[in-house]
């Protein structure tokens, strides 16, 4: 076994805990203890959290109820597995080590954004490889090429309206990647696919497949809303756009928005709680397909 070890439990197993740290673990391990989290996903800063997964050499978890059933657990065990680290199950009444061969789990998740603007797509572009190569973390259309810079495109990024179709069918949500520019250009009112421009854009009907309790929201930069909302208003009378503004709104109404970036510059802290969010987001879909041990 290498030394230093994440211990992933519920904080409600105090005692299958002691057994393990004082009791089962081998000498040569060291273990590292997480603080308790005590606040939802959606709330939670994230990036200790996935930096201290990601400095152990290992991790392992408790082969108990409560931990299996957690969200937490099953994230910290996934992202060790994602990042290669060794993972170790641990029976707490036969006292038995078991390696964890399981493949990490990929999110189920469509990444959408307004592809007309260039720096968008330059700046998910760089939060997708970013992800990717640090976390080993995978989101958006699965291209072959997706990671080679000759070939950059937002199609090898994007989901057209089959892929989203496609994931929300199989349970996956859907990731609105939000920019002022993006909400404002005058592009906005030409998003529609037709026979003449065929190439796939977040189109209005796309916009009507968002199901509310699976659409995620982040932002490329602080959002203006006193701009984007007076924009919408502008096209209000336009009917044809309903599906979009009602996906705006819902943007515009969370108290604290998930800011990705600032003056085009990533925050990789911020984009660790993207991350913590799009799993979290599968997780209450498919519970059982990302706890630990499944």
């Amino acid at each position: 076994m290498a030394t230093r070890y994440f211990i992933s439990h519920a904080y409600s197993d105090q005692a299958a805990l002691n057994k393990l740290v004082g009791v089962r673990l081998p000498a040569e391990a060291s273990p590292f203890i997480f603080p308790s989290i005590t606040v939802t996903p959606e709330q939670r800063v994230s990036d200790d959290l996935v930096r201290a997964v990601a400095d152990c050499d290992g991790l392992i978890y408790l082969q108990d109820d409560a931990t299996l059933r957690s969200f937490w657990c099953g994230f910290e065990r996934n992202l060790a597995l994602q990042l290669g680290k060794p993972v170790y199950g641990f029976d707490t009444a036969a006292g038995v080590f078991t390696r964890d061969t399981a493949a990490p789990v990929d999110p189920i998740v469509a990444c959408v954004w307004n592809s007309y603007v260039e720096d968008d797509t330059d700046l998910v572009w760089k939060i997708v490889v970013h992800l990717n190569e640090t976390r080993n973390f995978r989101m958006g259309r699965h291209h072959p090429k997706l990671y080679s810079p000759e070939v950059q495109h937002y199609s090898q990024i994007m989901d057209d309206e089959w892929d989203l179709k496609s994931k929300l069918d199989r349970g996956g949500s859907v990731l609105m990647l939000l920019s002022n520019e993006g909400l404002t250009c005058g592009w906005l009112r030409y998003l529609n696919m037709t026979e003449e421009d065929p190439v796939p854009r977040p189109s209005r009907d796309k916009f009507a497949l968002f199901p509310k309790d699976r659409t995620l929201f982040a932002w490329l930069d602080p959002p203006d809303r006193g701009k984007i909302t007076q924009h919408i208003a502008s096209m209000a009378g336009d009917g044809h756009w309903k599906p979009y503004f009602d996906v705006v709104c819902a943007a515009l109404g969370e108290p604290n928005p998930l800011v990705l970036a600032n003056n085009r510059i990533p925050n990789w802290n911020r984009i660790d709680d993207l991350m913590v969010r799009v799993a979290y987001a599968s997780f209450k879909t498919k519970p059982s397909q990302h706890a630990s041990g499944a």
